[in-house]
């Protein structure tokens, strides 16, 4: 499961030609995309710490109590999707097992490559969309201050590339 998102470009062709012509200037990316990255490491810890909270839409959906007692008594203190932490360790650490934070040129890919133990589906994807009697826990949901946050970033290193290389 990986994230993507793009900017689109308003305000006609000049200030898309001038966009383009920062862009080019900007040969190397690895700088501004890896501050997105590791700011996506952060939102995931923070959707973590709060159960899903911190996504802008509310808490993750609740354990049921059947499934609460089990997991009180099996794994005392574990919190929301973090029974083994696997998970919570993709998202959050760069060199965690199944984390995925590559920057390939001008693109990063962000998200876990861990799967369910018959290697048929993305864990994350499964928590995220929910199947079945196991509710969404959307771990990719982000907010728009977020996303605003990133695109500064973004829009930063295209206005003042010497800026971004720099940092």
């Amino acid at each position: 499961m990986a994230l993507r998102f793009a900017l689109e470009l308003r305000g006609g062709d000049a200030l898309r030609g001038r966009l383009e012509e920062r862009q080019a200037r900007l040969a190397d990316w690895r700088r501004p995309l890896a501050l997105v990255r590791d700011d996506f490491r952060q939102y995931e810890r923070e959707l973590f710490e709060s159960e899903g909270a911190a996504g802008g839409r509310g808490p993750w959906a609740p354990l049921k109590p059947s499934v609460r007692l089990w997991k009180a008594r099996r794994y005392p203190g574990k919190s929301l999707l973090r029974r083994t932490d696997a998970l919570y360790r993709s998202l959050t650490q760069p060199n965690a097992r199944g984390s995925l934070g590559r920057i390939d040129g001008d693109r990063l890919i962000v998200g876990t490559t861990l799967t369910t133990p018959d290697g048929r589906r993305n864990l994350g994807a499964l928590h995220h969309e929910g199947r079945g009697a196991l509710p969404s826990r959307p771990l990719l949901e982000v907010s728009e201050a977020r996303l605003a946050r990133w695109a500064g970033v973004v829009r930063e290193a295209m206005l003042s590339p010497s800026l971004a290389e720099a940092r």
